[in-house]
Order: structure tokens, then sequence, then C-alpha cells
């Protein structure tokens, strides 16, 4: 019966745990999204000052899809982070109501009268 108390308890703050880190990596992937967006209204519509000496127009394209390219991975990951973000928060509410279950069955049992 304790070592159900303890386990209950574990549990619970394994939830808790688990659903805070959920919200720390949903925060940063917040933050990450705002930084790839404003790299990709740069990219988009980012000054176009001439040159002050020539360069062939393939060699900025190259940059361009280069720069592209990064872009797309960084929000390829983020993807990976809000789905990892997700999981974190639905595994975490659950062990925290398993834990909260385990605790009040093991509170709720009652002594048994001997006969």
């Amino acid at each position: 019966m304790k070592m159900q108390r303890i386990f209950g308890g574990a549990l619970l703050v394994l939830g808790a745990a688990l659903f805070l880190y959920g919200n720390y990596v949903s925060k940063e992937v917040e933050e990450g999204r705002q930084k790839i967006e404003i790299a990709q209204d740069k990219l988009d519509h980012g000054p176009h000052i001439p040159h002050l000496r020539p360069v062939p127009r393939h060699m900025e394209e190259m940059e361009r899809e280069s720069a592209q390219s990064r872009i797309d991975q960084k929000k390829e990951m983020i993807d990976n982070y809000e789905m990892l973000a997700t999981w974190l928060h639905g595994g975490g509410i659950v062990v925290f109501i398993g834990g909260a279950l385990l605790l009040a069955f093991t509170f709720n049992d009652r002594k048994k009268p001997l006969r």
C-alpha cells in the first residue's frame, strides 16, 4: 500500500514535469517560428541595393536558394519540436491523472474488519 502511494506521488511529479517541459518547448518553438518568419521576410522583401561590384545574377540566385533551403530545414525541425511539445503535454496529462487516480485509490482503501 505504501509503495503504491509512493509510486502515485512519483507519477504526479513526473506528469507535472512532462507538462511543464512541454510548455518550455512550446515557448521555444514559438520564438523559433518568429525568427524564421523574420528571416523569410528578409529573404522575400529584403533590400535590393545595387551592388558596388558586379555579381552575376546566377550567383545571387544560388545564395537565395541556399538561404531558402536552410529556412525550410529549420521549419521542418520546428515542426518536429512542435509535435514533441504536443506529445509532452498529452503524456504529462495522462501520467498526472494516472498518478492522481492511483494516489486517490490508495487513500480510499478501507481496512477490512477481522473476523
